[in-house]
Parts: structure tokens; sequence; C-alpha cells
């Protein structure tokens, strides 16, 4: 039991991190998510500078 406990306690930290990193991409994602809709938003206004930014 003492072996699996260390085991456990081995992997912890390896499993925060790739929480961590999970959380930090979901947060990534919204924001890029949140860029797009705005940049569809201001297509659909007319905007001359979203166009500008879809042409690329």
């Amino acid at each position: 039991m003492d072996r699996v406990e260390a085991d456990i306690k081995k992997l912890l930290p390896i499993i925060e991190r790739l929480k961590d990193g999970a959380e930090e991409e979901g947060r990534w994602n919204a924001a890029v998510m949140a860029q797009q809709q705005n940049e569809t938003a201001k297509l659909q206004e007319g905007h001359p500078q979203a166009q500008k930014n879809n042409d690329r």
C-alpha cells in the first residue's frame, strides 16, 4: 500500500500541471472564439476594417 501511495504522490503534481494547462487552453480558446465572433459581427455590420482583417 505504501508503494501505491508513493506513486500517487508522485503523480499528483503532474496531474495538477495537466489540469492547469487544460484550463489555460480553455481560456485561450474562449478568447479566440470571442475575437472571431467580434469580427463576424463587424462584418455583418459592414465595418471596412473587419473586411480587411478577414482578407488576411
